[in-house]
């Protein structure tokens, strides 16, 4: 991977996967990214995003996100963000993403994720 990110997937038990992401989610790294958050999508019906770590995330890097979460609602499965980094919480704030996702702390498992897109948004 470039130094500038990395992507981690996590294996949780059964169909459950945790996605790391760290350092500058951007155009740079989006196809890579994509490439990761598809395969996991592919094979999970839960799919947490740890965004811990990020450093950096622009237009892009959050379209990502709203994709995956589009693919796996979709085709029945749950998606949610978990522990933004402050810099990814404001931007996810800012969008109203965070209400979109539904942000987990930093417990692995802890609440559940609010999969259902808000009228606000238009995200649908």
């Amino acid at each position: 991977m470039d130094d500038r990110f990395d992507v981690e997937v996590v294996a949780d038990g059964g169909t459950e996967r945790t996605v790391l992401l760290s350092g500058e989610i951007d155009l740079a790294s989006a196809s890579a990214v994509w490439d990761v958050l598809q395969s996991v999508i592919d094979d999970a019906t839960r799919v947490v995003v740890d965004l811990s770590s990020v450093r950096f995330i622009d237009s892009t890097g959050l379209s990502l996100l709203v994709r995956a979460h589009r693919r796996l609602r979709n085709a029945g499965g749950t998606f949610a963000v978990r522990s933004p980094s402050e810099m990814a919480a404001r931007v996810l704030e800012i969008t109203g993403l965070d209400a979109v996702f539904g942000l987990l702390d930093g417990t692995p498992g802890a609440g559940d994720p609010r999969d259902a897109l808000s009228d606000e948004t238009g995200i649908s």
